[in-house]
């Protein structure tokens, strides 16, 4: 029985919401299509029985063994048994009958019922005061007793109808079973747990019902279903045609009622289930686009909280994280739509990317941003909501700080169906945005040099996105390194570029300005030290440097940079001048020298030193005697610039550890040979001996051996190296310009000179601001 209690909300109001039928979904309609149907099923079991029969007896004229007599006789059961059969179904279906009548008669007060609660509740809105209150104020108030006994009728009439109502189920449940004057056998199955039609567990929705439920209606219709059942429904409605548009409807509705400020578990509940059972590749791109961006952040925010409040249900963990993926995979499949439909998709991009910031700031939750780009091994999020998301952001981290997080994704997203990088789970969210728009240069060097005025500081907005991300604090975060130099790196290869195999002026001279701007910030910036550098970092970071090595080898390795602004320089082997890079020596062995004291770094600055070597020799055949031997001394003086720039680095970590009375120091160099005596001549070896001591001797009381022992082993194995490169270049030199040009000792000679001198003017210059300069 339906108590009044049950009708209101917990100020005692009668509320349609609470109401257990509701018109538009007591499934009369489906109701009469069962009984129609048992109608037809009852015919043809009446009517194969008595065929079957019928061909039994023909053959009592054929077959005259002495059973046949007794098998024709049992026949007649067979006939029995399907006349109680059709009469079974023929009584289920009137019983159905009686249902659907009594049931259509109750429909209409059930709706007047509906529509005059409706109007009570905008009446007692109106009065602007809260429902408790008008009952008290009834004794005095005529308007307010008037309301006060119009409610009373109304909520006894509801439950007169709810009555009803619940007697008819009861009523049609006990005779599918069976019980009172209902047949027994065939409905035994089809009437279990048949009460409360549309909200019960033996409730099949159909499109109409669908058409208009809302998730929670369809989350309570589910969790009434035995388990056992939930496999077979879900198959049964994924198999369906159940037009895209409902299916759309139910996951947006979804989104918007979990993404509310004041949604609850059963709303990341209802979302989840709507994911599994409605959502796809063709739905939830729209879903999630029509839901927006606050929407998709909140929801996301809620269903991991319930997911990580309910930590010990490993299965709903499961079904969280699959929607949360589902939630994902619609929004990159969306972003890459807006991506081909120009400047409206722009739009609609940047007003999701604003509505996610939205939804960030309400919940305080940032790890839906982070979680939707972090997936980096499968479909790439657009570019223009890459974009804008990465302004928007880029405003938060330089006016507000660390955008918030909450450890419910955090603790979904290290479960294995995420499929994602693992590290990239814990970076912050603009540094997972950040790498994404890396993969798209253009969008890249746009970002980095963007001309608009900065809303926070009113200068140049590039110039400030490049003075924070590449200073300590903007680098100071995990994975941060990687990714700015991963930023920059993908800024260099935007189309047109030097790197990027195009031949557009004006691309070229942005990206040479930009790599100016970062490397004049990386000279000062006090954090970058071997100390606080990752391997991952220093090789992705010397990689952004060093694939520009053949543009500062010929403008800022020797001497000091032309001009202002970038350089206008012919590169070896090139054809004229073209925009470059055009930081100072100082800049650049500042700037280096950190990222070379790590093995990584240093495994990239030899790649790179290795293939402008080939360049310079490959370059022998088309310039002239002269400038083969200036361009042979650059392949030197290269080695020598990157190599003093590492000892500077590795003296100075040395000096911060002893500091901090570590223990054992790992310069990061690898253990090379002994006996510097092939090409760097002694006193080179002496010489860089001679700084060293130095340094120890002014500084690491604890580590003078150690750092001298390496240094030594290092420029053992170095001459090494440096004898077996001056002999390649010296037979691609003499193979162009003839073996009597030059002797061999005279060409050696020369790029033993080249070599030692550009080391010491490295260090030099490396050590200007160093805590290891003289």
């Amino acid at each position: 029985m339906v108590t009044s209690a049950d009708l209101q909300d917990p100020d005692g109001l009668i509320d349609v919401g609470r109401f257990p039928y509701r018109s538009w979904s007591l499934g009369i309609e489906w109701v009469a299509h069962q009984a129609a149907l048992a109608r037809q099923l009852g015919d043809r079991a009446s009517s194969a029985t008595l065929e079957a029969q019928g061909t039994w007896q023909l053959l009592g004229d054929f077959y005259g063994a002495p059973e046949a007599p007794d098998l024709i006789a049992r026949m007649a059961a067979v006939r029995t048994r399907g006349q109680d059969e059709r009469e079974a179904f023929v009584a289920g279906a009137g019983q159905m009958d009686t249902w659907v009548e009594e049931v259509s008669a109750c429909k209409t007060r059930l709706e007047n019922a509906e529509r005059e609660t409706e109007s009570l509740r905008r009446t007692v809105a109106l009065r602007g005061e809260a429902w408790p209150a008008t009952t008290l104020a009834a004794a005095l108030d005529p308007e307010a007793r008037r309301l006060v006994e119009y409610h009373e009728g109304l909520v006894a009439r509801a439950r007169t109808v709810m009555d009803q109502l619940h007697a008819a189920d009861e009523a049609l449940a006990r005779g599918l079973h069976g019980q009172g004057r209902g047949p027994a056998g065939s409905f035994g199955g089809v009437g279990q747990e048949f009460r409360s039609l549309p909200g019960s567990p033996g409730f099949v929705p159909d499109r109409r019902w669908l058409r208009t439920a809302s998730p929670a209606e369809v989350l309570a219709w589910w969790n009434a279903l035995p388990v056992w059942q939930r496999d077979l429904m879900a198959d049964a409605i994924h198999e369906s045609d159940l037009p895209a548009q409902v299916r759309r409807r139910l996951v947006t509705d979804a989104l918007v009622d979990a993404g509310a400020m004041d949604s609850d578990s059963s709303d990341a509940q209802a979302l989840v289930l709507a994911t599994e059972l409605f959502g796809g590749t063709r739905i939830m791109p729209s879903a999630v686009a029509a839901a927006g961006g606050a929407a998709v952040a909140g929801a996301m925010s809620r269903i991991a909280a319930d997911a990580y409040h309910q930590r010990d249900d490993a299965t709903y963990g499961e079904a969280a994280l699959a929607a949360l993926v589902a939630v994902r995979a619609g929004v990159v499949r969306a972003s890459r739509v807006w991506d081909g439909r120009g400047p409206t998709g722009e739009a609609r991009a940047r007003e999701f990317a604003q509505g996610l910031m939205g939804g960030v700031s309400a919940s305080r939750d940032g790890a839906p941003v982070g979680f939707l780009f972090a997936e980096r091994d499968q479909e790439l999020m657009g570019r223009a909501l890459t974009v804008a998301m990465a302004d928007e952001l880029d405003l938060w981290e330089r006016g507000t700080g660390v955008v918030p997080r909450q450890p419910g994704i955090a603790y979904l997203a290290d479960q294995p169906l995420s499929g994602g990088d693992e590290d990239v789970l814990w970076w912050d969210e603009s540094t997972v945005v950040l790498s994404t728009l890396a993969k798209y240069p253009d969008a890249a060097l746009d970002w980095l040099t963007a001309e608009g005025d900065d809303p926070l500081s009113g200068h140049t907005l590039g110039a400030e996105r490049v003075a924070h991300y590449f200073s300590e604090v903007g680098m100071d975060r995990q994975g941060r390194t990687e990714t700015v130099a991963d930023l920059w790196s993908g800024a260099q290869h935007a189309d047109g570029s030097l790197l990027g195999g195009g031949g557009d002026k004006d691309t070229q001279e942005r990206v040479a300005l930009l790599s100016t701007e970062i490397f004049e910030q990386l000279a000062v910036n006090e954090g970058l030290v071997p100390g606080r550098l990752t391997p991952q970092g220093a090789e992705r970071l010397a990689g952004a440097m060093l694939q520009q090595l053949p543009q500062f080898a010929v403008n800022g390795v020797i001497g000091e940079p032309s001009g202002v602004g970038h350089g206008n320089v012919t590169l070896v082997g090139g054809d004229g001048p073209v925009p470059v890079v055009n930081a100072t020596p100082k800049e650049l062995a500042r700037a280096l020298g950190p990222v070379l004291a790590q093995d990584a770094g240093m495994t990239v600055a030899n790649r790179a030193s290795a293939e402008f070597s080939e360049s310079v020799r490959a370059s022998f055949g088309s310039t002239s005697e002269l400038e083969s031997g200036e361009n042979a001394n650059l392949m030197f003086q290269v080695d020598g610039a990157l190599e003093g720039a590492r000892l500077v680095a590795v003296s100075e970590e040395a000096l911060r550890e002893d500091r901090q009375v570590q223990g054992a120091v790992d310069l990061g160099t690898a253990a090379l040979g002994a006996g510097a005596k092939k090409v760097a001549p002694e006193f080179v070896v002496n010489w860089s001996m001679d700084r060293i001591n130095e340094i120890a001797d002014a500084h690491l009381a604890t580590q003078v051996e150690k750092v001298q022992q390496t240094e030594r082993a290092r420029m053992a194995g170095m001459a090494d190296d440096l004898a077996d490169k001056s002999s390649t270049a010296y037979d691609a030199y003499v193979g162009v310009h003839g073996q009597q040009s030059l002797g061999v000792a005279e060409f050696v000679d020369r790029k033993n000179t080249a070599f030692s001198s550009t080391y010491g003017a490295w260090i030099n210059l490396a050590e200007q601001e160093g805590e290891s300069g003289t």
